[in-house]
């Protein structure tokens, strides 16, 4: 009796550990574990999210693969959403010549600009779009702020103003900054995808208006 006993204690205690197994491999290895994300998968991502959609569908392998090659996701023209925004040029009296440059993006997103208006002078410099003034700058500025760096916020706030005035869900974003300044135009789920991906160092994501330093 004791031997019976003796196995069906064994028994058991093996059919615990076999059960420990199948419950532990359930929950670690059942299903594709999910891979590190890659550029390529990014872009993939991005393309989802309609990344590629002002690009010659043509073009789009060809962006994507040159994208992965040389680790600059936004495609200059290709895309239509990458474009100069060089902060001396704008502080100087640039914010309508730059509002020329994004017009064929701006009417795409319903934005319609039927008079700009600027006046730039030693006493400031301001920009009537549609019969609005918006200032980019004055005289009365706190003397410590970087007029370049205001002026590119201030051209920036007023391009998001419009878009969102048209119902649009794009925005623009800064890259870089100064002579090398670019405008990124981007929905916030394309911006929040690339800001957390891990794959791009911070000097490389665009950031929000609201993030631009002023000093």
């Amino acid at each position: 009796m004791l031997k019976f006993i003796i196995i069906a204690v064994i028994l058991l205690a093996l059919a615990a550990l076999v059960w420990a197994f199948l419950s532990r491999r359930d929950t670690t290895t059942v299903g594709v574990p999910h891979s590190p994300r890659t550029m390529e998968s990014l872009l993939n991502e991005l393309e989802l999210l309609g990344f590629y959609r002002y690009t010659d569908p043509n073009d789009v392998i060809a962006v994507k693969a040159q994208a992965v090659e040389i680790g600059y996701l936004f495609g200059w023209e290709c895309t239509q959403r990458d474009y100069i925004a060089d902060a001396e040029d704008l502080a100087e009296g640039g914010v309508k010549a730059f509002l020329e440059t994004i017009l064929a993006f701006l009417q795409r997103q319903g934005v319609e600009l039927h008079s700009v208006q600027e006046d730039y002078s030693d006493q400031g410099y301001t920009i009537m779009v549609n019969g609005k003034t918006y200032a980019i700058y004055s005289n009365e500025e706190p003397s410590g702020a970087n007029i370049w760096a205001l002026s590119t916020k201030r051209t920036f706030d007023l391009v998001n103003h419009l878009l969102a005035e048209a119902g649009s869900d794009e925005r623009v974003y800064l890259l870089y900054g100064g002579n090398d300044a670019r405008a990124i135009f981007l929905t916030e789920e394309m911006h929040e995808l690339i800001r957390t991906s891990g794959l791009l160092a911070p000097e490389e994501i665009p950031v929000r208006t609201d993030e631009i330093v002023l000093r």
